[in-house]
């Protein structure tokens, strides 16, 4: 008897564990979510917005993003949006007089941000044509 009450509290102890391992995984698996939500690849008139970074360095926000040319022709880029979001505010970033970017072609931008966007849950992107 005393030995099949072992048996029982192992089995539990181990269903504990598994439990325990699936819990886990599961709250990491949503904060990852949030996270890639903001910094998944996106495409707007056919420039696509691909590996974004939020890093923090002192007291700027570092944004980089790689911009690619997925049109058939040269795009000339008067002006780049980008919209940081998160459950409080919405925080707005211009950047003027982009370079035109080739068919194909593409290039990494990196801004300073004064303002935290380490917390966006998403990034909308506009393109402004020259």
């Amino acid at each position: 008897m005393k030995e099949l009450n072992k048996k029982a509290i192992g089995v539990a102890c181990v269903a504990l564990v598994i439990v325990m391992i699936i819990f886990v995984f599961t709250l990491k698996k949503s904060s990852a979510s949030k996270e890639t939500e903001a910094l998944r690849n996106q495409n707007v008139k056919g420039i696509s917005f691909e590996n974004v970074e939020i890093t923090k360095e002192d007291e700027d926000n570092i944004f980089s993003v790689d911009l690619y040319n997925e049109n058939n022709k040269k795009v000339e880029i008067k002006k780049l949006v980008f919209i940081f979001k998160n459950d409080k505010k919405d925080i707005k970033v211009e950047l003027n007089d982009v370079e035109s970017l080739e068919s194909l072609e593409g290039r990494k931008i990196t801004i300073k941000v004064k303002e935290d966007i380490t917390n966006c849950n998403d990034i909308e992107y506009k393109v402004i044509n020259k």
